[in-house]
């Protein structure tokens, strides 16, 4: 009898257990048309300012979900840009080469959505498409420097004591033709140096060295005229010619501080013809490609070598200065 009392305790200590288990599983729902909170449920919200969930199911937030959208209409979409601020809708030209509704050059390549740029394509792009062009050059000065008793020749070129001569140009161009052939027009500025020991005349030998050292600096100014041939995306040639005037000014140390002759100026008007070949280093050299473009609009970037020639001959005292000179520098074009 004791046994059975006790099997039947025990049976019923087992039934209420698993009774208990199975109705706290069933505490947490809810009956139709019931409240949630009325049961004690905690109904989670999203703060006001937390602006980076995430849905369930989904390992994107939603920041990240909003960057890969592609919005429909527009040519090329980047993920957290938007170039066009302007209230017209209408694009610069910097938004018009990066967006052009073509072959888009760029792709996803991770699933943090790394962009890779195609530069190849993006020079394709924008490569014809700068309005100006700026120019820095250097020319070893081998121009022909002479007056009537040669003492210019003498001092600035064949003495022994003639320093080396050298010519710093910057120019500047606007294209008002972009098609296979450019044509634009400019103005261009240089500075040139010539030293030496002066050479004198004499009636005993024609001419005297002295210690008396001369400098002469030489400032041309350029009315110039550009024409160019683009024969490939890699390279061009062309040329630039126009009316040139040139100031000189020459120093020299065998007079006094103060005197006139000391420092005489003169000028004279004249011409230039330059004929260049250029290579395009972003053609050739692409990495840096939108990098240089979307920082300093810099469409094409080259390495020139030109042959300049020009002549004066129309200064106060009978001077010549007139040649053919071999120069080098670098060319840029620019929106």
């Amino acid at each position: 009898m004791i046994a059975k009392v006790k099997m039947n305790s025990l049976a019923f200590c087992l039934f209420f257990l698993v009774f208990s288990v199975y109705a706290q599983d069933d505490v947490g729902q809810h009956l139709p048309s019931m409240a949630p909170d009325s049961l004690g449920e905690k109904v989670s919200e999203v703060p006001a300012d937390k602006s980076d969930w995430s849905i369930p199911g989904n390992n994107k937030s939603s920041n990240e979900l909003e960057n890969s959208k592609r919005k429909e209409g527009d040519g090329t979409y980047i993920p957290n840009f938007e170039p066009n601020t302007n209230e017209s809708n209408e694009l610069s030209e910097r938004e018009k080469a990066l967006s052009t509704g073509s072959e888009i050059p760029f792709k996803y390549e991770t699933e943090k959505e790394v962009l890779t740029f195609k530069n190849e394509e993006l020079i394709k792009n924008f490569g014809n498409k700068g309005n100006s062009q700026f120019s820095i050059s250097f020319i070893p000065d081998s121009y022909s420097y002479d007056n009537a008793a040669h003492s210019f020749k003498k001092t600035y070129r064949t003495g022994d004591k003639a320093d080396f001569a050298a010519i710093l140009k910057v120019d500047g161009h606007s294209y008002f033709v972009k098609e296979f052939f450019d044509f634009g027009v400019g103005l261009g500025l240089s500075v040139g140096y010539n030293g030496g020991l002066a050479h004198f005349v004499t009636s005993e030998s024609g001419t005297t060295q002295s210690e008396a050292r001369f400098r002469l600096w030489t400032f041309p100014l350029d009315l110039s005229f550009l024409a160019d041939l683009n024969l490939s995306r890699y390279y061009n040639v062309g040329g630039k010619a126009g009316p040139s005037a040139m100031i000189i000014w020459q120093h020299r140390s065998d007079f006094p501080q103060g005197n006139s002759n000391r420092d005489i100026q003169q000028y004279s008007f004249g011409y230039f013809v330059e004929g260049n070949f250029k290579l395009s280093l972003m053609d050739i050299f692409p990495q840096t490609t939108y990098e240089v473009f979307s920082q300093y609009d810099v469409t094409k970037m080259y390495l020139s070598i030109f042959a300049r020639l020009q002549s004066y001959e129309n200064f106060r005292e009978k001077i010549t200065i007139n040649g053919t000179s071999i120069g080098i520098g670098f060319s840029y074009n620019y929106l």
